[in-house]
């Protein structure tokens, strides 16, 4: 797995978590949002989803979206401090939760089984959204007077999550059609019809000399 790329990611994490919970309450209503897309028009233009299917998810999931993100109290809020009478934060992330979950399983219920593999394949995503939604809300950069979080202990948690993060993501992933295209563009692009040789530091005793006896 390596160490730069999953060093690279967490530091990645740390910078979006330490832009504050209210900036990234913020950004996840906006984010959260355009999963809509993805099931109107995405999936649907993909031949995953069939057109009726997901434009009545998508639109069900928005309104109740728009409707959720109404009731916590922080989105469109400059005040960096959320509106009297709003959802106390427990009920607004549980909202959040719920509402994300049954549109991923409602869409997942009428996908193909190329879409259902897509869809699993960015669960990952929503759900570290998520989770650092919730850390940044209970730790130093989070709102509360009194964090539970706080004097650093929100480091070694967001570094935990990056790590658990990052090998989900890594996992989850799958070569699609635009990534092998993307592939046989690029550098990397190996030719079908040309000998595969094994590398010299890679081979076993056996492919050298099956090697040497070849060329001699």
């Amino acid at each position: 797995m390596g160490f730069w790329a999953p060093t690279g990611y967490a530091a990645g994490m740390f910078i979006v978590y330490a832009a504050g919970f209210a900036s990234l309450a913020q950004l996840l209503v906006i984010a959260f949002a355009g999963v809509s897309i993805y099931g109107a028009y995405t999936a649907v233009n993909h031949g995953w989803v069939r057109r009726p299917a997901g434009w009545s998810i998508s639109a069900v999931f928005l309104v109740v979206w728009i409707y959720v993100s109404s009731r916590g109290g922080w989105f469109m809020n400059t005040t960096e401090v959320q509106r009297a009478g709003s959802w106390s934060f427990p009920v607004y992330f549980a909202a959040m939760t719920a509402a994300l979950l049954a549109f991923v399983l409602a869409l997942r219920v009428v996908s193909t089984p190329a879409g259902r593999r897509h869809l699993d394949a960015g669960v990952w995503l929503i759900a570290t959204l998520l989770a650092t939604l919730l850390v940044s809300y209970y730790g130093e950069f989070g709102p509360l007077d009194e964090p539970p979080l706080a004097d650093s202990w929100d480091l070694p948690v967001v570094i935990a999550l990056a790590l658990a993060s990052y090998v989900w993501a890594v996992r989850s992933g799958f070569h699609t059609e635009q990534l092998d295209a993307a592939l046989a563009d690029s550098e990397f692009a190996v030719d079908p019809a040309a000998p595969t040789r094994t590398p010299a530091h890679r081979a076993t005793p056996v492919a050298a000399v099956h090697e040497q006896d070849v060329h001699s």
